[in-house]
């Protein structure tokens, strides 16, 4: 979608390599469009005119020529203390605002929440299981890395939400005749598609939060890191709850925000918002 509206009218034999970097140019400044976004258009307009050369529709592949795409490490951005209380007060009236709050309350990757299965949650030891994870579409039954497999503790709080949120999903599949046991499923209780879960969840939540920073669902990770590391929770505990190989490797990652000893993150953010009273 992002090749054809650009060469459709054109002779192939006519395309250069300064098409192709005018091409990859206009993708770059466009803000909706990604770095990763960028590198598959150019990856298929490569595989594209590579199968063109074979077939002698033309001579050469122009497009290994072009511009290469580096890709950028996103910039942190977490969210306030603020910020997150606002956000969690409004993610109430969204459909998934559990989600977020299982999010911003783990440190979970997004494709880890979405594979998750009620055989990962023991609710009476409030503890939750990470082995494996949902992304691009695809599922893994791996973390993104081996330390990445791991054994969470949760807070009373969110262990009660995820308690109702049960028994409000498992009374919708018998209604439904459905047979998912997904924690989060849609309508017909497959997997959760992350793009329509950001543009029509996450974005409006966003929006409605007054937050206008160009914030990522992963942002969310960051956040938990950054909000309990400030609250002086242990690296080495915080590192265990974000899935790193090491604390080494937190600290690395978010050294603005390193401080000492202290508490279950959980419980930690918790407190946070128990004193706006927003919980009860």
């Amino acid at each position: 979608k992002r090749i054809y509206p650009t060469f459709r009218y054109e002779d192939i034999k006519k395309i250069n390599v300064e098409h192709a970097d005018d091409w990859i140019t206009s993708m770059k400044n466009n803000p909706e469009i990604t770095t990763n976004m960028i590198r598959v258009a150019r990856k298929t307009a490569i595989q594209l005119f590579e199968h063109a050369r074979k077939k002698r529709y033309v001579e050469t592949n122009i497009f290994k020529d072009s511009e290469s795409v580096k890709h950028k490490k996103a910039k942190l951005r977490p969210l306030t203390s603020a910020e997150t209380i606002l956000m969690l007060e409004n993610a109430k009236e969204d459909k998934y605002g559990i989600i977020w709050s299982l999010l911003l309350k783990t440190g979970m990757r997004v494709g880890e929440s979405l594979a998750l299965t009620w055989d990962d949650i023991k609710f009476n030891e409030k503890e939750i299981t990470i082995n494996k994870q949902y992304t691009n579409g695809l599922f893994k039954d791996t973390t993104k890395t081996e330390s990445g497999e791991r054994k969470i503790i949760i807070s009373e709080e969110l262990n009660k939400d995820l308690m109702k949120h049960y028994t409000d999903q498992n009374l919708y599949n018998i209604q439904n005749n459905l047979n998912s046991n997904l924690v989060f499923a849609n309508e017909v209780g497959n997997y959760l598609n992350l793009s329509n879960l950001r543009d029509r969840h996450f974005t409006p939540l966003l929006k409605k939060s007054g937050i206008t920073d160009r914030i990522r669902i992963h942002d969310l990770r960051h956040t938990f890191a950054s909000i309990n590391l400030n609250d002086n929770v242990a690296p080495t505990i915080i590192s265990n709850y974000l899935g790193h190989s090491s604390p080494r490797v937190t600290m690395e990652v978010y050294a603005d925000w390193i401080n000492d000893v202290g508490e279950s993150p959980s419980t930690t953010l918790e407190n946070i918002l128990k004193e706006v009273d927003i919980n009860n």
